[in-house]
């Protein structure tokens, strides 16, 4: 063999082995580049903040098999479909950014806990059968009349939110959190029949006979709110509790 093709022969191996190794990864992908960074793809729990426009990009979550916690803040919602669709990953936080098609994001439907915080997010044709848990802090609430069959939810949470509005910003909940929102129609939370407890702050309620109507409800925890002692007594005898609570 002369020298012309022991290299040939050198070039083909290294070929070879690095054409393995890239089908390894593609397999296996033991680490992915995410905010400025790599990751290891058997992390439990990632909290990604994409504040600088060259990290945002939610692209590679998809390999995260082991996922369980996953807190996203200034994400995009179209990459939202990159997380995992894994029975694993349970526990879902996102922060400053807005969910118009949640009913599209599977990871969104098959979690358990979910929680949004300066959120505009859109309840049409949102259903899942395996929420517990969801709460809103300063966010915008969009057609919750209008939302889909919850049969596992128990807790559901408003801290400091708005619905149904139009001029809803980022910053409107820190610039106006004085401003409190008036519930003059309660009936959206009548479907919601598996619920057992409600929490509420910085709300007046007008009108409470959707509550009235919730089949499971044990609790309405309130803090920052207005609630006449007649809707408090109906309430009551009814069968549910009311409390006073601060944000955890």
């Amino acid at each position: 063999m002369n020298i012309s093709h022991k290299k040939i022969f050198a070039l083909t191996v290294t070929a070879v082995v690095l054409f393995m190794l890239s089908m390894l990864y593609l397999i296996f992908h033991p680490f992915v580049y995410l905010n400025g960074k790599l990751v290891g793809t058997d992390e439990s729990e990632l909290k990604l903040d994409y504040l600088n426009e060259q990290n945002r990009s939610c692209y590679g979550l998809q390999y995260f098999n082991k996922l369980r916690t996953l807190d996203i803040s200034y994400g995009y919602e179209q990459e939202f479909r990159y997380m995992p669709d894994t029975d694993t990953l349970n526990d879902i936080s996102l922060a400053f950014t807005a969910v118009n098609d949640p009913a599209d994001i599977k990871a969104l439907v098959n979690a358990e806990r979910l929680h949004f915080l300066i959120t505009r997010f859109n309840f049409d044709s949102f259903g899942s059968d395996n929420i517990k848990t969801m709460s809103f802090q300063s966010c915008c609430i969009e057609n919750l009349d209008k939302h889909g069959c919850f049969p596992a939810l128990e807790e559901l949470a408003f801290y400091n939110c708005y619905f149904d509005r139009d001029d809803f910003t980022f910053g409107l909940m820190m610039d106006k959190s004085d401003d409190t929102q008036i519930i003059t129609d309660s009936s959206a939370f009548a479907g919601l029949d598996s619920v057992k407890r409600l929490r509420f702050d910085r709300i007046i309620f007008e009108d409470i006979s959707g509550f009235l109507d919730m089949e499971s409800l044990e609790e309405i925890s309130i803090y920052n709110n207005e609630i006449s002692d007649e809707n408090i007594a109906l309430l009551e005898n009814a069968g549910i509790k009311i409390s006073k609570t601060k944000l955890q």
